[in-house]
């Protein structure tokens, strides 16, 4: 892990746990820090009416996503549960103790153990933030990416979702990160697929939150939170920006060299699984 250059005296989080919380916040915002612009081809929907698709959600991409779950599953990239020996009464091997002891069941056999989906919730911060390179199309099949990866997460051990928008809205160094906890019992697939995949949520809602966070409206120029810093430093600290524990995913910004992402979200996201997936299961 890298070097955290996050200094809490300079940079600044907010946090909203549930989205009509978030969806409050936007309403009263003064009108300078509103992204009113009309063109939608760039900020998606209007500003009034993404919050209100903040409110109410928006399954349309849900469908795309679950079609990725589909495919991982039949590729048998990630099952619920992990194998593991267990006692039983038929089995491979002895366990000595327990046939000593007279126990019943004194064989070791393999099997897929579900004590998994009882462990702790895994946390997994998506930082929507994109380059303004990045077409809607590009986008959209970032944010299925990432739907799609947490959907299958969420079969392994109970997710938590937290999408935040992160950048510098100011002409020095200062980071800003707002942070929408995204309802996870069950997971509230259509507020986490407009939160993922829709334009309007980056560009209109947390370009606004930012703008306000930082004091500085009319900011359209906004660069990616640590951009500059080298991969391993710019994870460090965000994750030390977002309070994040040692074991919880982040998924970085958006931007045009996330080759595979973009040119092969599929296999981004069985890579993903395999790598999490495992690390889950061997309580990392």
């Amino acid at each position: 892990m890298g070097t955290s250059h996050y200094k809490p005296e300079r940079d600044k989080v907010l946090r909203f746990y549930d989205a009509s919380e978030y969806a409050a916040h936007l309403r009263e915002l003064p009108q300078e820090f509103r992204y009113m612009s009309r063109d939608t081809s760039f900020y998606g929907m209007q500003y009034d009416l993404a919050v209100k698709m903040l409110e109410q959600g928006d399954m349309s991409s849900v469908a795309l996503a679950s079609k990725f779950v589909d495919k991982m599953q039949d590729a048998q990239i990630f099952s619920i549960g992990q194998p593991q020996w267990e006692n039983a009464i038929v089995g491979y091997h002895v366990n000595v103790a327990a046939f000593m002891a007279g126990h019943p069941k004194h064989m070791m056999r393999r099997a897929v153990s579900e004590y998994v989906s009882t462990m702790a919730p895994l946390s997994v911060y998506v930082d929507v933030t994109v380059s303004a390179f990045l077409s809607h199309q590009q986008l959209i099949a970032r944010g299925v990416a990432m739907l799609a990866f947490v959907m299958a997460m969420s079969q392994i051990r109970p997710v938590e979702l937290y999408c935040c928008g992160c950048g510098h809205y100011n002409d020095d160094a200062r980071a800003q990160a707002v942070v929408c906890k995204v309802e996870s019992k069950p997971l509230d697939l259509a507020r986490a697929a407009f939160m993922l995949t829709n334009p309007a949520y980056n560009r209109r809602i947390s370009f606004s939150a930012g703008t306000a966070l930082a004091g500085v409206p009319g900011n359209y120029s906004i660069p990616l939170a640590f951009n500059r810093l080298p991969h391993a430093d710019l994870e460090a600290s965000m994750r030390h920006m977002l309070s994040m524990e040692a074991h919880d995913i982040y998924l970085k910004h958006g931007h045009m060299d996330d080759s595979l992402m973009l040119s092969d979200p599929v296999k981004w996201v069985r890579n993903m699984i395999e790598k999490h997936a495992r690390k889950s299961t061997d309580g990392e």
